[in-house]
């Protein structure tokens, strides 16, 4: 792979996370409240950002599980949960920055 296909591809992999953003946003969030699933953190204690860094804790552990075995969960593979992983990173630099 050269840089020109290395940069296609990594253009492809933030194009296909925001469609996913776009879904999941829709299916979890409001026009009003983009982070709106996410504030359920606050309810136990912890602030928005550390509820977001929560569910990306929770995708380093399955990724760390994926690498050595195969999933046993279907849709839930370890490009699925890369996408998660570079989907939420996005969302806490959002958030940070609007703060």
């Amino acid at each position: 792979m050269n840089r020109t296909d290395y940069i296609r591809n990594i253009e492809a992999v933030f194009n296909d996370t925001l469609e996913i953003i776009k879904a999941k946003s829709a299916d979890y969030a409001t026009e009003d409240d983009p982070f709106k699933n996410f504030r359920v953190a606050e309810t136990l204690g912890f602030d928005l950002s550390e509820g977001i860094l929560i569910r990306m804790s929770d995708k380093f552990s399955r990724i760390s599980n994926l690498l050595q075995h195969p999933p046993n969960v279907a849709n839930e593979s370890i490009t699925d949960t890369l996408a998660d992983l570079v989907a939420y990173s996005a969302i806490l630099l959002v958030y940070l920055n609007s703060q």
